[in-house]
């Protein structure tokens, strides 16, 4: 789960509150404008949206349900429920088992689970990963105990098909290190800046997987500093440079 940047709010919500209905979350304005500040991903996962048998739901991060919506007479209100802000777009998957759970203990008020679009949460400093060299996952246990309950409410941790998507995307980040490698191994400058750059964009905001990716790439960058140029400083003789990449953070798109 990466920072999802809020777009201006659609003008089919952009009305009264007495004017709201029941469906205005299903407004096809509403929707585009949703899978286009999410990049066509889950705003939980970061699993494509629009490939293959992917279903795609809009998101009630708040329950519809709530009590936080209801009147003294027991009805939802609308323009509350599909406020602009309670909106994100959801695989089927996380969707449902989210389902109605509250993202805030009722009693204490605490946060349970992170809205990404909430400009103080970077859900990259919560959440954390198993980078093994052949299980890939959500760690369990996150970096704080916000990550953990998400993890833990979203079940992130037992998606399976999640498991074979960071295995392609570690494959594919691992090649681009050694592609980089091979260049340094014979001072091809530009092949270098190249290949750093893909590395950056490999960990774009727009790129499936992208918090994985991040931290898959820091673990890879590591790996090369640490033991791969040393190893090659050994054979050849001489001095390589370290592997310094900034790496995306938050909404970051890299696409040059």
């Amino acid at each position: 789960m990466i920072t999802v940047k809020r777009d201006s709010c659609p003008t089919a919500l952009n009305k009264q509150p007495e004017d709201f209905r029941e469906n205005d979350f299903s407004n096809a304005e509403v929707k585009k404008t949703l899978l286009e500040m999410q990049h066509n991903k889950c705003c939980y996962c970061e699993v494509k949206l629009l490939v293959g048998t992917v279903v795609k739901e809009v998101d009630h991060h708040i329950p519809k349900s709530a009590s936080d919506f209801k009147d003294e007479q027991g009805n939802v209100q609308w323009h509350l429920a599909n406020c602009w802000t309670n909106l994100l777009y959801a695989c089927r998957t996380c969707n449902n088992v989210k389902g109605t759970q509250h993202p805030f203990d009722e009693a204490t008020g605490e946060r349970k689970l992170i809205d990404p679009s909430v400009e103080q949460i970077d859900p990259e400093e919560h959440i954390d990963f198993i980078l093994g060299d052949v299980y890939m996952a959500h760690k369990v246990k996150g970096k704080t105990p916000l990550g953990t309950t998400t993890v833990g409410i979203l079940k992130l941790s037992e998606r399976s098909d999640l498991f074979g998507g960071f295995k392609r995307a570690a494959l594919e980040i691992r090649a681009c290190g050694s592609e980089l490698l091979l260049a340094m191994v014979n001072d091809d400058t530009h092949e270098i800046d190249a290949k750093n750059n893909d590395l950056r964009k490999m960990a774009s905001a727009h790129c499936e997987f992208a918090a994985f990716r991040r931290a898959f790439t820091a673990k890879v960058i590591r790996e090369i500093n640490e033991t791969a140029i040393p190893e090659l400083e050994s054979r050849f003789r001489r001095t390589f440079p370290r592997v310094e990449i900034p790496i995306p953070r938050g909404a970051e798109v890299v696409t040059t």
